[in-house]
């Protein structure tokens, strides 16, 4: 293979530019500036948060865009966008007809899934600076618990049909009934304090409470490599270790 090249040779391999376009002198900066600006216009992030119910699948992402999908037919069905602010929370109501949407900012907004329209929208439901890091509706689509992150809570969860909520830090558990409003269990929770507190819970079906028809509950804690069983009925509540 020869590596000689004749004069005509590499002529015939020139590109010919129109003399007409004018080219802006710029520096690299300003180029990757501009390539930087291009990518924060386009796309919607990654995914930062994800919630499902019977019928639709919902996606957070960083740049404040929720998508809301069809589980049968897997489609887009709404696309909701903010200010750029990342999602930090979704969640269904008990029915699926209302999406929350927390953010980063702390901004809260319910979203109507039959009509594909905001319903409502506010930045006062947690300390002003904080990030929304959870929101569970109680009961219907107008009321609801969050949690921010500027506290020790770490976990908010529903118990027994919406009747108890549950909240979980590191080092304690509470047991709050919403009928009554007041304070029915708190405990604390050992063990190590690198490794997070886990937490579950399931109603009894053969156990039917005397009193209201209710049925009775029972729920974990567990930390490390210690269990907690606990036993929820009107007459009180019952607990076990292992």
């Amino acid at each position: 293979m020869s590596s000689i090249a004749t004069e005509d040779d590499i002529v015939d391999r020139w590109i010919e530019i129109d003399d007409s376009i004018s080219v802006p002198d710029q520096t690299l900066d300003e180029i990757l500036a501009d390539l930087k600006a291009q990518n924060d216009r386009g796309g919607g992030g990654h995914a930062s948060a994800l919630t499902a119910s019977l019928a639709h699948i919902a996606v957070g992402t960083s740049r404040g865009l929720v998508l809301v999908f069809g589980r049968e037919n897997q489609r887009l069905v709404h696309s909701v966008s903010s200010n750029g602010c990342p999602v930090s929370c979704l969640n269904f109501n008990n029915n699926g007809t209302h999406l929350a949407i927390g953010y980063g900012s702390g901004l809260l907004r319910i979203f109507n899934i039959a009509t594909g329209k905001m319903v409502d929208e506010t930045n006062e439901v947690v300390q002003p600076g904080k990030g929304i890091l959870q929101v569970i509706f109680v009961g219907s689509s107008k009321r609801f618990a969050c949690l921010d992150s500027g506290g020790s809570v770490v976990y908010l969860k529903m118990l027994d049909n919406d009747r108890i909520l549950a909240f979980l830090s590191l080092r304690k558990l509470f047991l709050i009934s919403l009928k009554e409003m007041r304070l029915i269990y708190a405990a604390a929770l050992t063990g190590p304090a690198n490794r997070p507190p886990l937490f579950d819970w399931q109603a009894r079906n053969e156990v039917p409470s005397l009193q209201n028809g209710s049925k009775n509950s029972i729920f974990c804690a567990g930390r490390g490599s210690k269990v907690e069983f606990f036993h929820i009925s009107n007459s009180g509540l019952d607990s076990k270790c292992m």
